[in-house]
């Protein structure tokens, strides 16, 4: 293992009383740590990186990961756009093993033999750059052949379109930089790091739950966090790396892990069959287009339909789920017990202050309803839209006094809680629950 505290500090200065200062964020020389970009479980580390590919993947987060076994290729550049017809610094090359780094080539102008074993004499596997030079980086499963280095090395279009470039400017700097981020960025979103976290100041990885959708399994890094001292970490950086086949490779592991999943999870009929009558009485309490749609055979709803926009359907939605939201408490079964007893209902039922503050928000989306359609279609089509929200709550509450509805015969919360932890939902893509309709609540 490489103990970094070896490295030569390249910018100190002396300030009276021979007190040094130390100004490592301008130091000369980087120091890259070499991950590869990779398909990983937290969302965050989406939001942090920036894809190399253009576009999001749908199966899980794109972040770093470590580097597979395989060759690691470096060529190294004076000049600051990195066209010179020569590489000035040459290429490097590194063997990668179980997280090791070994150097083959530094700084190769020529290469003549295609099967390259031998580990440069007393050379370092430190990666380490000025940080004002570029680089062009590239990750391969087998090794390069000898004409595949001499076409890098006397190419300028083949280097550039067969490896990344990399600006060592951008290493030290906590703006987002292509292919680059430093240590304080990688412990909020590295995967990998989570179990360093005491040297790298992070918090512990809460573990999933028996639940959830089975995890990826991410190779730690040799020696990363291990071998960084706190005071060095301004003088280091992360070097993320292409890998293309890896990524295919995460999706295949993860999708063959997702199905495995799903097999064990189907294998319990019994939870099944609560899943599935879950999501049924969950379909229930949605209010979207589909519920209108079911009712497309029905003039008024298909007048409703083909008169409205799609933002103002929104609108209805919204009207009719704060219409179920008023009657959660049973609101009718209050004015209904109000008006048999005969008196104040504000005096003789606890808590119906409450619900006449729900009435009130129905008052509101009312006029906000009325706005949305103007006062024609508001006019024309305010019936069919209480038909439909009476029907809503016929179905939760009980068409008739002393009937039970859909709300009194459940134990939502414990159906939800049920439904949340069983679905396929976060991983897997499906689930209730997770829908975006409005939903009404019971």
């Amino acid at each position: 293992m490489v103990d970094l505290n070896d490295l030569e500090i390249r910018s100190a200065r002396y300030e009276g009383d021979d007190t040094l200062v130390l100004t490592l964020d301008w130091a000369q020389y980087v120091t890259l740590f070499p991950l590869r970009y990779g398909l990983v479980d937290k969302a965050q580390a989406a939001r942090t990186i920036a894809s190399p590919y253009g576009v999001a993947l749908q199966s899980g987060a794109l972040g770093p990961r470590s580097l597979r076994d395989g060759y690691l290729y470096i060529v190294e550049h004076h000049n600051r756009d990195g066209m010179s017809p020569t590489p000035e610094e040459g290429m490097h090359e590194y063997r990668i093993s179980e997280g090791e780094l070994t150097p083959l080539m530094l700084g190769a102008h020529a290469v003549d033999a295609d099967e390259r074993d031998e580990a440069v004499a007393e050379a370092t596997p430190i990666l380490r750059f000025r940080r004002d030079h570029v680089l062009f980086v590239t990750f391969s499963e087998v090794q390069w052949s000898a004409k595949k280095c001499r076409q890098v090395l006397e190419d300028v279009g083949e280097r550039r379109r067969v490896m990344q470039k990399v600006d060592m400017r951008a290493a030290l700097s906590e703006q987002r930089a292509r292919h680059l981020a430093t240590l304080n960025q990688a412990q909020r979103w590295v995967d990998e790091l989570t179990q360093y976290a005491p040297a790298l100041g992070g918090g512990e990885s809460p573990d999933d739950g028996p639940n959830e959708a089975p995890a990826l399994t991410l190779v730690d890094p040799a020696g990363l966090g291990e071998t960084l001292p706190e005071r060095r970490h301004s003088e280091a950086a992360l070097l993320l790396v292409r890998d293309d086949l890896g990524l295919l490779r995460d999706l295949a592991d993860y999708q063959d892990a997702v199905t495995e999943w799903v097999e064990a999870w189907a294998g319990d009929s019994e939870r099944e069959r609560r899943y599935l009558i879950g999501s049924l009485i969950e379909s229930l309490y949605l209010v979207d287009q589909k519920g209108l749609l079911a009712r497309s055979d029905d003039p008024r709803f298909q007048a409703l339909l083909d008169e409205t926009t799609a933002e103002q359907r929104e609108g209805i939605f919204e009207y009719l789920t704060v219409h179920g939201e008023q009657n959660r408490d049973g609101f009718y079964d209050w004015r209904r017990r109000a008006a048999f007893v005969g008196f104040s209902p504000i005096t003789a039922f606890p808590g119906i202050r409450e619900t006449f503050w729900d009435a009130k928000d129905v008052r509101e989306a009312d006029k906000a309803l009325q706005e949305v359609l103007g006062e024609e279609l508001y006019a024309r089509h305010k019936p069919t839209i209480d038909a439909y929200a009476d029907e809503l709550q016929a179905l939760l509450f009980g068409a008739r006094f002393g009937q039970l509805g859909l709300a009194q015969l459940i134990k939502r919360q414990e159906m939800e809680a049920f439904c949340t932890v069983s679905a396929l939902s976060s991983r897997a893509g499906t689930g209730c629950l997770t829908a975006s309709p409005k939903t009404v609540s019971a």
